[in-house]
């Protein structure tokens, strides 16, 4: 993902999209991300969390839409961002990347999966563009805790709606 300058998109707007988004998976369990943890994963505003139960982890974060002329541009570094999270020995990688159909608003996703020999873990990172920025919602279910592969990208459209309503709603 590229460097964001400032966000438009307030902290604690942020902070309410990802507390949602916990709210939503019903996790009782979890944890924010320092904002050191948080930098050292990501270059930018972002919000992020982990399950220890579960092993669950997500969050969400925005840069700015500045030279993209599709969403579809990101794609590359998105994919190279989601490669960090399959770093098991012996394990493959495959990804697909598809747009989204929601009514106004251009939005894509990129879902990883990576087989290893501990098992599969999934990574759905879905981005929508909100004016100047784009809003990225990120869940990455570990090996053995993934449900279905369309349970999860269902999971991930859901919260991802949820976030970018929010978020322009907070805007308005």
């Amino acid at each position: 993902m590229a460097e964001a300058p400032a966000s438009t998109i307030d902290d604690r707007v942020l902070f309410q999209v990802a507390t949602g988004m916990i709210a939503d998976l019903q996790l009782r369990d979890f944890r924010y991300l320092s904002a050191a943890e948080t930098a050292e994963a990501i270059a930018g505003p972002a919000v992020l969390w982990e399950s220890e139960q579960t092993g669950l982890f997500g969050g969400v974060l925005t840069v700015s839409s500045e030279g993209l002329n599709s969403l579809r541009d990101s794609d590359g570094a998105d994919i190279g961002f989601l490669i960090g999270f399959c770093e098991e020995p012996g394990a493959e990688l495959a990804v697909t990347s598809r747009d989204l159909a929601l009514p106004d608003l251009p939005a894509r996703e990129i879902r990883s999966l990576c087989v290893g020999p501990n098992g599969s873990a999934e990574a759905l990172l879905t981005k929508m563009l909100l004016g100047p920025e784009v809003l990225y919602t990120l869940l990455v279910f570990p090996p053995g805790g993934a449900g279905a592969a369309s349970d999860n990208r269902s999971l991930s459209e859901d919260v991802a709606i949820r976030a970018a309503s929010f978020v322009r709603a907070a805007q308005d």
